[in-house]
């Protein structure tokens, strides 16, 4: 059996037909119309659009094409059956089943392509991807847009780009607000429950409220 997508013109190659009455590939093999047989769920039993042949030419490889719309069906049976007598090559059967179509054998089989904008956060549900769901390298800074982040600058102890106004083993993360708004976040290592401190470019308080789980605890960050 063989996968190929719903309703797209597709190419089967490497078929082998055998030898009448040997256990051997028949070589370069004579398909003539009548030979080969194409049904769809079961219908029709109509020569191809295109007569199957050896390729490369004159090897034991068969090649079937079959169009888009030969390929419109669940399940698409190719025969092969010798008209000659006596017959050159064995019977033989290639069975197609098709995916990623709603008429398809498969509907929900294969890749999926969305829609610009399809997906947002209101179609996610609350906690459905968590830093466990996401491999370790799985995104990295070509796969962020431009934009997304404003900026993002983590400093530690001593460190060249320490912020003014920043002490020994401080941190601060600046980051995008609601409204466009710039906050910085400064805190301590040392401090098992630092103070936040949210400011806006002027050094005005930006009045956002925010939380998180420490150990399980959910603490509340409010602006000084």
């Amino acid at each position: 059996m063989i996968l190929r997508p719903y309703a797209v013109a597709t190419t089967i190659q490497g078929l082998p037909l055998i030898a009448l009455g040997t256990m051997d590939y028949k070589v370069n093999p004579t398909l003539a119309n009548g030979d080969v047989k194409v049904t769809k769920d079961g219908v029709g039993a109509v020569n191809p659009d295109t007569l199957p042949d050896a390729f490369p030419a004159s090897s034991s490889q068969v090649r079937i094409q079959l169009t888009a719309t030969e390929m419109t069906a669940k399940i698409v049976v190719v025969t092969f059956v010798d008209q000659t007598s006596p017959k050159q090559w064995e019977d033989q059967r290639v069975v197609i089943e098709t995916y990623r179509h709603a008429s398809a054998q498969h509907a929900d089989f294969g890749p999926v392509t969305l829609a610009a904008g399809s997906i947002t956060a209101a179609t996610i549900a609350t906690g459905a991807i968590d830093a466990d769901a996401i491999a370790d390298g799985a995104i990295d800074a070509g796969a962020v847009a431009a934009g997304v982040v404003v900026d993002l600058n983590l400093a530690q102890a001593n460190a060249t780009n320490n912020q003014p106004g920043q002490v020994g083993g401080q941190m601060r993360r600046t980051h995008a607000l609601a409204g466009g708004t710039v906050a910085r976040k400064d805190w301590d290592p040392d401090i098992p429950n630092p103070t936040w401190e949210h400011t806006d470019e002027a050094g005005a308080n930006v009045l956002v409220t925010r939380t998180r789980t420490v150990a399980g605890t959910v603490e509340t960050e409010t602006p000084s």
